[in-house]
Protein backbone atom coordinates (compact mmCIF):
# COMPACT_ATOMS: atom_id res chain seq x y z
CA UNK A 1 0.00 0.00 0.00
CA UNK A 2 2.55 2.41 1.03
CA UNK A 3 4.53 2.04 -2.54
CA UNK A 4 1.36 2.09 -4.18
CA UNK A 5 0.75 5.70 -2.32
CA UNK A 6 4.30 6.64 -3.59
CA UNK A 7 3.93 5.77 -6.76
CA UNK A 8 0.43 7.82 -6.71
CA UNK A 9 2.67 10.69 -5.05
CA UNK A 10 5.19 10.56 -7.59
CA UNK A 11 2.93 10.84 -10.85
CA UNK A 12 1.04 14.01 -9.50
CA UNK A 13 4.40 15.66 -8.20
CA UNK A 14 5.65 15.06 -12.29
CA UNK A 15 1.85 16.25 -14.20
CA UNK A 16 2.11 19.12 -11.94
CA UNK A 17 5.61 19.77 -12.98
CA UNK A 18 5.21 19.06 -16.32
CA UNK A 19 1.93 21.66 -16.28
CA UNK A 20 3.85 24.45 -14.72
CA UNK A 21 6.71 24.00 -17.61
CA UNK A 22 3.75 24.27 -20.27
CA UNK A 23 1.90 26.69 -18.75
CA UNK A 24 4.92 29.34 -18.51
CA UNK A 25 5.55 28.16 -22.02
CA UNK A 26 2.49 29.61 -23.56
CA UNK A 27 2.15 32.76 -20.73
CA UNK A 28 5.74 33.24 -20.75
CA UNK A 29 5.03 37.05 -20.83
CA UNK A 30 3.58 36.98 -16.71
CA UNK A 31 6.62 34.89 -15.89
CA UNK A 32 9.14 37.45 -17.80
CA UNK A 33 7.38 40.15 -16.14
CA UNK A 34 7.77 38.86 -12.55
CA UNK A 35 11.30 38.88 -13.36
CA UNK A 36 11.88 41.88 -15.27
CA UNK A 37 13.37 40.63 -18.54
CA UNK A 38 12.28 41.66 -22.37
CA UNK A 39 9.46 39.82 -24.48
CA UNK A 40 9.62 39.75 -28.23
CA UNK A 41 7.15 39.91 -30.33
CA UNK A 42 6.75 39.40 -34.15
CA UNK A 43 4.02 41.67 -35.59
CA UNK A 44 2.99 41.20 -38.94
CA UNK A 45 0.17 43.40 -40.90
CA UNK A 46 -1.01 41.94 -44.50
CA UNK A 47 -2.88 43.94 -46.95
CA UNK A 48 -4.57 41.87 -49.88
CA UNK A 49 -5.13 43.79 -53.01
CA UNK A 50 -7.30 42.90 -55.95
CA UNK A 51 -7.53 44.76 -58.79
CA UNK A 52 -8.98 43.89 -62.17
CA UNK A 53 -6.55 46.43 -64.37
CA UNK A 54 -2.97 47.82 -63.28
CA UNK A 55 -3.89 50.95 -61.10
CA UNK A 56 -1.40 53.43 -59.48
CA UNK A 57 -0.80 52.87 -55.40
CA UNK A 58 -0.61 55.86 -52.64
CA UNK A 59 -0.28 53.81 -49.38
CA UNK A 60 0.38 55.21 -45.99
CA UNK A 61 0.92 52.47 -43.12
CA UNK A 62 1.42 54.14 -39.48
CA UNK A 63 3.83 51.84 -37.09
CA UNK A 64 5.04 51.93 -33.73
CA UNK A 65 8.54 53.36 -33.55
CA UNK A 66 11.19 53.10 -30.16
CA UNK A 67 9.94 54.42 -27.33
CA UNK A 68 10.59 54.33 -23.35
CA UNK A 69 9.49 50.93 -23.24
CA UNK A 70 9.83 49.19 -26.48
CA UNK A 71 12.32 48.73 -29.64
CA UNK A 72 11.56 48.30 -32.83
CA UNK A 73 13.65 46.41 -35.20
CA UNK A 74 13.58 44.00 -38.31
CA UNK A 75 11.29 46.04 -40.28
CA UNK A 76 10.53 43.93 -43.42
CA UNK A 77 8.32 45.38 -46.46
CA UNK A 78 7.80 43.47 -48.86
CA UNK A 79 7.07 45.87 -51.68
CA UNK A 80 9.08 46.50 -55.16
CA UNK A 81 8.08 49.87 -55.53
CA UNK A 82 9.13 53.30 -53.93
CA UNK A 83 8.97 53.34 -50.24
CA UNK A 84 9.78 55.87 -47.71
CA UNK A 85 9.93 55.72 -43.95
CA UNK A 86 9.20 59.07 -41.88
CA UNK A 87 10.36 59.16 -38.51
CA UNK A 88 7.83 60.87 -36.27
CA UNK A 89 9.28 60.10 -32.85
CA UNK A 90 6.67 57.59 -31.17
CA UNK A 91 5.33 56.76 -34.62
CA UNK A 92 6.79 55.95 -37.53
CA UNK A 93 5.02 56.50 -41.42
CA UNK A 94 5.83 53.82 -44.44
CA UNK A 95 4.45 55.80 -47.39
CA UNK A 96 4.18 53.28 -50.36
CA UNK A 97 3.69 54.41 -53.48
CA UNK A 98 3.93 52.72 -57.64
CA UNK A 99 1.87 50.74 -59.75
CA UNK A 100 -0.28 47.36 -59.22
CA UNK A 101 -0.02 45.52 -62.09
CA UNK A 102 -1.86 42.47 -60.79
CA UNK A 103 -3.70 40.94 -57.48
CA UNK A 104 -0.94 41.09 -54.70
CA UNK A 105 -0.24 41.25 -51.25
CA UNK A 106 1.82 44.03 -49.34
CA UNK A 107 3.12 42.65 -45.97
CA UNK A 108 4.90 44.25 -43.46
CA UNK A 109 6.62 42.83 -40.71
CA UNK A 110 8.08 44.12 -38.01
CA UNK A 111 9.87 43.01 -34.13
CA UNK A 112 9.01 44.64 -30.96
CA UNK A 113 11.27 44.08 -27.99
CA UNK A 114 8.48 45.16 -24.70
CA UNK A 115 10.71 46.14 -21.34
CA UNK A 116 8.88 44.80 -18.36
CA UNK A 117 8.93 45.90 -14.53
CA UNK A 118 9.22 49.51 -13.12
CA UNK A 119 10.42 51.80 -16.08
CA UNK A 120 10.68 55.31 -15.65
CA UNK A 121 11.83 57.64 -17.83
CA UNK A 122 13.45 60.90 -18.85
CA UNK A 123 11.46 63.10 -21.38
CA UNK A 124 11.28 67.00 -22.28
CA UNK A 125 7.97 68.20 -20.31
CA UNK A 126 6.21 71.03 -22.31
CA UNK A 127 2.70 73.33 -21.75
CA UNK A 128 0.80 71.32 -23.81
CA UNK A 129 0.96 68.55 -21.26
CA UNK A 130 -1.22 70.19 -18.58
CA UNK A 131 -3.86 72.55 -20.77
CA UNK A 132 -7.14 71.76 -22.03
CA UNK A 133 -7.88 69.59 -25.42
CA UNK A 134 -10.38 67.98 -27.10
CA UNK A 135 -11.31 65.31 -25.18
CA UNK A 136 -9.26 66.36 -22.36
CA UNK A 137 -11.60 69.26 -20.36
CA UNK A 138 -8.97 69.83 -17.72
CA UNK A 139 -10.55 73.27 -17.02
CA UNK A 140 -14.01 72.53 -16.84
CA UNK A 141 -15.34 73.41 -13.27
CA UNK A 142 -16.18 70.08 -12.45
CA UNK A 143 -13.51 68.14 -13.29
CA UNK A 144 -11.18 70.52 -11.51
CA UNK A 145 -13.56 70.16 -8.72
CA UNK A 146 -13.14 66.55 -8.87
CA UNK A 147 -9.21 66.37 -8.86
CA UNK A 148 -8.98 68.75 -6.12
CA UNK A 149 -11.49 66.60 -4.28
CA UNK A 150 -9.24 63.32 -4.83
CA UNK A 151 -5.57 64.74 -4.88
CA UNK A 152 -3.70 67.26 -2.39
CA UNK A 153 -1.23 67.77 -4.42
CA UNK A 154 1.07 66.69 -7.08
CA UNK A 155 3.47 63.27 -5.67
CA UNK A 156 3.31 59.70 -7.07
CA UNK A 157 0.44 59.38 -4.17
CA UNK A 158 -1.74 62.36 -5.50
CA UNK A 159 -1.89 60.39 -9.16
CA UNK A 160 -2.26 56.74 -7.69
CA UNK A 161 -5.40 58.31 -6.04
CA UNK A 162 -6.61 59.91 -9.48
CA UNK A 163 -6.25 56.26 -11.10
CA UNK A 164 -8.13 54.49 -9.10
CA UNK A 165 -10.83 56.77 -8.84
CA UNK A 166 -11.41 56.64 -12.52
CA UNK A 167 -10.60 52.31 -12.29
CA UNK A 168 -13.50 52.75 -10.12
CA UNK A 169 -15.94 55.46 -11.49
CA UNK A 170 -16.00 54.32 -14.88
CA UNK A 171 -18.03 51.48 -15.97
CA UNK A 172 -17.94 49.93 -19.63
CA UNK A 173 -20.88 50.01 -21.70
CA UNK A 174 -22.76 46.97 -21.70
CA UNK A 175 -25.45 48.43 -24.48
CA UNK A 176 -24.28 50.79 -26.88
CA UNK A 177 -21.72 52.73 -26.43
CA UNK A 178 -22.52 55.99 -24.86
CA UNK A 179 -19.25 57.06 -23.14
CA UNK A 180 -18.11 59.84 -26.48
CA UNK A 181 -19.35 62.35 -28.04
CA UNK A 182 -19.00 61.79 -31.74
CA UNK A 183 -15.34 60.72 -32.38
CA UNK A 184 -13.89 62.39 -29.21
CA UNK A 185 -13.64 60.47 -26.65
CA UNK A 186 -14.62 62.97 -23.92
CA UNK A 187 -13.27 63.32 -20.03
CA UNK A 188 -15.92 65.38 -19.01
CA UNK A 189 -18.85 62.97 -20.79
CA UNK A 190 -17.15 59.88 -18.69
CA UNK A 191 -16.90 61.60 -15.58
CA UNK A 192 -20.93 62.50 -15.94
CA UNK A 193 -21.77 59.29 -16.72
CA UNK A 194 -19.70 56.87 -15.43
CA UNK A 195 -19.15 54.61 -18.71
CA UNK A 196 -16.60 54.86 -21.47
CA UNK A 197 -14.06 52.37 -22.96
CA UNK A 198 -10.32 52.96 -22.31
CA UNK A 199 -10.43 55.79 -24.34
CA UNK A 200 -12.46 57.56 -21.65
CA UNK A 201 -10.37 55.90 -19.09
CA UNK A 202 -7.50 57.68 -20.34
CA UNK A 203 -8.49 61.01 -21.15
CA UNK A 204 -10.09 61.30 -17.65
CA UNK A 205 -7.07 60.15 -15.90
CA UNK A 206 -5.17 62.30 -17.61
CA UNK A 207 -7.68 65.48 -17.29
CA UNK A 208 -7.70 65.39 -13.43
CA UNK A 209 -3.94 64.91 -13.66
CA UNK A 210 -3.72 68.25 -15.63
CA UNK A 211 -6.59 70.16 -13.40
CA UNK A 212 -3.53 69.52 -10.77
CA UNK A 213 -0.87 71.08 -13.08
CA UNK A 214 0.30 67.71 -13.08
CA UNK A 215 1.61 66.80 -16.39
CA UNK A 216 -0.23 63.95 -18.44
CA UNK A 217 -0.75 62.58 -21.65
CA UNK A 218 -2.92 59.98 -23.18
CA UNK A 219 -1.13 57.16 -24.98
CA UNK A 220 -3.13 55.08 -28.35
CA UNK A 221 -1.61 51.59 -29.04
CA UNK A 222 -2.46 47.97 -29.03
CA UNK A 223 -2.77 46.04 -26.07
CA UNK A 224 -1.21 42.29 -26.81
CA UNK A 225 -3.12 39.18 -25.95
CA UNK A 226 -1.00 36.59 -23.83
CA UNK A 227 -2.75 33.83 -26.44
CA UNK A 228 -2.56 35.54 -29.75
CA UNK A 229 -5.51 32.97 -31.61
CA UNK A 230 -4.15 31.33 -35.26
CA UNK A 231 -6.60 32.79 -37.18
CA UNK A 232 -5.88 35.76 -39.33
CA UNK A 233 -8.57 39.19 -38.22
CA UNK A 234 -10.14 40.34 -41.45
CA UNK A 235 -9.64 44.19 -40.68
CA UNK A 236 -9.13 43.66 -37.75
CA UNK A 237 -5.58 43.31 -35.19
CA UNK A 238 -5.02 40.40 -33.02
CA UNK A 239 -3.65 43.35 -30.54
CA UNK A 240 -6.22 45.22 -29.81
CA UNK A 241 -6.88 48.97 -29.91
CA UNK A 242 -6.24 50.51 -26.75
CA UNK A 243 -5.50 53.46 -24.55
CA UNK A 244 -3.59 54.60 -21.21
CA UNK A 245 -1.73 57.31 -19.38
CA UNK A 246 1.84 58.33 -19.36
CA UNK A 247 2.31 60.97 -16.38
CA UNK A 248 5.19 62.73 -15.03
CA UNK A 249 5.89 62.81 -11.16
CA UNK A 250 9.32 63.03 -8.97
CA UNK A 251 11.28 63.99 -12.21
CA UNK A 252 10.44 61.08 -14.24
CA UNK A 253 7.75 60.11 -16.99
CA UNK A 254 5.89 57.14 -15.90
CA UNK A 255 3.36 54.56 -17.11
CA UNK A 256 -0.59 53.83 -16.25
CA UNK A 257 -3.49 51.91 -17.56
CA UNK A 258 -6.65 52.99 -15.49
CA UNK A 259 -8.91 50.85 -17.76
CA UNK A 260 -7.45 47.69 -16.45
CA UNK A 261 -6.18 49.07 -13.11
CA UNK A 262 -5.05 47.73 -10.16
CA UNK A 263 -1.39 47.56 -8.51
CA UNK A 264 -0.09 45.96 -11.48
CA UNK A 265 -0.70 48.75 -13.89
CA UNK A 266 0.18 51.66 -12.53
CA UNK A 267 4.05 52.53 -12.39
CA UNK A 268 4.90 49.10 -13.51
CA UNK A 269 4.78 47.80 -17.18
CA UNK A 270 3.83 44.30 -18.32
CA UNK A 271 5.42 44.23 -21.58
CA UNK A 272 1.75 44.26 -23.43
CA UNK A 273 1.50 47.65 -24.22
CA UNK A 274 2.77 48.67 -27.95
CA UNK A 275 3.02 52.50 -27.85
CA UNK A 276 2.82 54.34 -31.07
CA UNK A 277 2.71 57.67 -28.88
CA UNK A 278 0.36 60.42 -27.82
CA UNK A 279 -3.05 60.47 -29.06
CA UNK A 280 -3.23 63.83 -30.93
CA UNK A 281 0.09 63.30 -32.44
CA UNK A 282 -1.19 60.13 -33.93
CA UNK A 283 -4.12 61.40 -35.25
CA UNK A 284 -2.09 64.78 -36.90
CA UNK A 285 0.11 62.47 -38.41
CA UNK A 286 -3.10 59.99 -39.53
CA UNK A 287 -4.88 62.83 -40.93
CA UNK A 288 -1.77 64.30 -43.06
CA UNK A 289 -1.02 60.65 -44.24
CA UNK A 290 -4.98 60.53 -45.56
CA UNK A 291 -4.23 64.15 -47.05
CA UNK A 292 -1.21 62.81 -48.91
CA UNK A 293 -2.26 59.50 -50.58
CA UNK A 294 -5.48 61.33 -51.63
CA UNK A 295 -3.83 63.79 -53.52
CA UNK A 296 -4.55 62.77 -57.22
CA UNK A 297 -5.69 59.93 -56.08
CA UNK A 298 -9.35 58.25 -55.25
CA UNK A 299 -9.13 57.79 -51.12
CA UNK A 300 -10.45 53.74 -51.34
CA UNK A 301 -10.26 53.12 -47.85
CA UNK A 302 -8.88 55.16 -44.32
CA UNK A 303 -8.53 53.32 -40.81
CA UNK A 304 -7.32 54.79 -37.79
CA UNK A 305 -7.83 51.53 -35.37
CA UNK A 306 -6.20 49.35 -35.20
CA UNK A 307 -4.80 49.40 -38.08
CA UNK A 308 -3.99 52.73 -38.92
CA UNK A 309 -3.05 52.93 -42.83
CA UNK A 310 -4.47 54.70 -45.79
CA UNK A 311 -5.03 53.71 -49.39
CA UNK A 312 -5.64 55.86 -52.70
CA UNK A 313 -5.53 54.03 -56.36
CA UNK A 314 -5.69 55.98 -59.76
CA UNK A 315 -8.59 53.16 -60.32
CA UNK A 316 -12.02 53.07 -57.81
CA UNK A 317 -12.46 49.02 -58.90
CA UNK A 318 -9.72 48.21 -56.18
CA UNK A 319 -10.56 45.40 -53.32
CA UNK A 320 -8.68 45.67 -50.18
CA UNK A 321 -8.42 43.13 -46.95
CA UNK A 322 -5.94 43.82 -44.40
CA UNK A 323 -5.51 41.88 -41.31
CA UNK A 324 -3.00 42.82 -38.63
CA UNK A 325 -1.60 39.87 -36.39
CA UNK A 326 1.20 38.08 -34.39
CA UNK A 327 3.51 35.58 -35.91
CA UNK A 328 3.27 32.80 -32.98
CA UNK A 329 4.31 29.73 -34.94
CA UNK A 330 7.74 29.54 -32.82
CA UNK A 331 5.29 29.60 -29.89
CA UNK A 332 3.13 27.00 -30.13
CA UNK A 333 5.94 24.44 -32.22
CA UNK A 334 7.66 25.13 -29.29
CA UNK A 335 4.40 24.26 -26.79
CA UNK A 336 4.13 21.38 -29.40
CA UNK A 337 7.69 20.28 -28.72
CA UNK A 338 7.69 20.51 -25.22
CA UNK A 339 4.88 18.03 -24.67
CA UNK A 340 6.64 15.28 -27.06
CA UNK A 341 10.06 15.68 -25.29
CA UNK A 342 8.03 15.34 -21.83
CA UNK A 343 5.98 12.74 -22.89
CA UNK A 344 9.15 10.75 -24.01
CA UNK A 345 11.07 11.54 -20.68
CA UNK A 346 8.20 9.81 -19.05
CA UNK A 347 8.18 6.81 -20.96
CA UNK A 348 12.32 6.77 -20.40
CA UNK A 349 11.52 6.95 -16.78
CA UNK A 350 9.38 4.58 -16.82
CA UNK A 351 12.09 1.70 -19.16
CA UNK A 352 14.86 2.68 -16.62
CA UNK A 353 12.57 2.41 -13.46
CA UNK A 354 9.60 -0.15 -13.83
CA UNK A 355 8.62 0.25 -10.18
CA UNK A 356 7.14 3.59 -11.37
CA UNK A 357 4.84 2.69 -13.60
CA UNK A 358 1.19 1.97 -12.11
CA UNK A 359 0.58 -0.20 -14.83
CA UNK A 360 3.56 -3.00 -12.90
CA UNK A 361 1.29 -2.60 -10.05
CA UNK A 362 -1.59 -3.52 -11.32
Amino acid sequence: MNILCSIILNKIIRTIIYAIVLIIILLYPIFFRLLGLPVKYKFVEEYNFKVNEPTGLKMAVILPSDGPYQEITNVDISWEGDTEIIDHGTARVVRISGKLEDSFCIRIKYTAKMKTGRINWDEKVIDKYIQDESGIESTENLIVSKANSIAKGKSIDDIREIYNFVNKHIKWPTGDRIGSEGDVQSALTALKTGEGVCGEFANLMVALCRAKGIPAKSISGLFIPLLPGLKKPIWNHQAGAHAWVEFYADGKWHFADPSHGGAMNFNSIDGLHLSYGEKESIKQIYDSSVKWAGTDYHLIVAMSNPLKFVVATSSENVIIEPAGFLDTNNRYLFFIAAIIVLIIAERLLICHHPALSLDSHG
